[in-house]
């Protein structure tokens, strides 16, 4: 890094992230302040810190990238990823998980849930085998 950090003194999320009160809810610092600098964080996108240092606030250690490739990039620069989503590796909004679920249920021939399974999965860049847990509700649980 060219920069130097830039360390929140404010107070800090267990975790180490810098957090505002705004609008009565608890907010990361460095998504406030991105959002000031440069907008809204696009949908599926997630700020990842390339410098390591949760507390940093420094724009210039942020990166704005596809969720996708947010964890291999973190990997490699020993960096943290601040979650744009609920997890910052969910594949699946919540309606996307009902959705499919549906889908899925309405499908009664096996050969065309196969087919269908592998066709969905790489419609939304995923493995087969993680749509089809996601079906089973081995993962994302929670959602009918």
């Amino acid at each position: 890094m060219k920069s130097r950090c830039h360390i929140w003194w404010g107070t800090k999320t267990r975790r180490g992230y810098g957090r505002l009160e705004t609008g009565g809810k608890t907010r990361y610092a460095h998504r406030i302040l991105w959002n000031m600098a440069f907008g809204e964080i696009k949908p599926g996108h997630v700020l990842v810190n390339m410098c390591g240092q949760k507390a940093c606030v420094n724009l210039e250690h942020w990166r704005e990238m596809p969720i996708q490739h947010a964890a291999w990039k973190a990997g490699e620069y020993g960096a943290a990823v601040s979650a744009g989503a609920k997890h910052p590796f969910a594949r699946f909004s919540r309606k996307q998980v009902v959705r499919l679920r549906r889908r899925s249920r309405a499908i009664v021939c096996s050969r065309k849930h196969a087919s269908w399974v592998v066709r969905t999965a790489k419609q939304h860049n995923v493995k087969a085998e993680t749509l089809r847990k996601m079906l089973r509700g081995e993962s994302y649980g929670r959602y009918p």
